[in-house]
């Protein structure tokens, strides 16, 4: 199994707007890749 793991930081004011682009476009192209598994999305909200 491999797993890829990214992290970002981001402006907490603009959270919708990387939520809908996620909901959108990335998981949709992440989900078909071939031998996906599944997709993970992990925010804290503390930073």
């Amino acid at each position: 199994m491999i797993a890829r793991i990214w992290t970002a930081r981001f402006d907490l004011a603009k959270s919708d707007t990387l939520t809908a682009y996620a909901d959108k476009k990335s998981l949709p192209s992440l989900s078909n890749l071939e031998g996906s598994c599944g997709v993970l999305f992990l925010t804290r909200e503390d930073e």
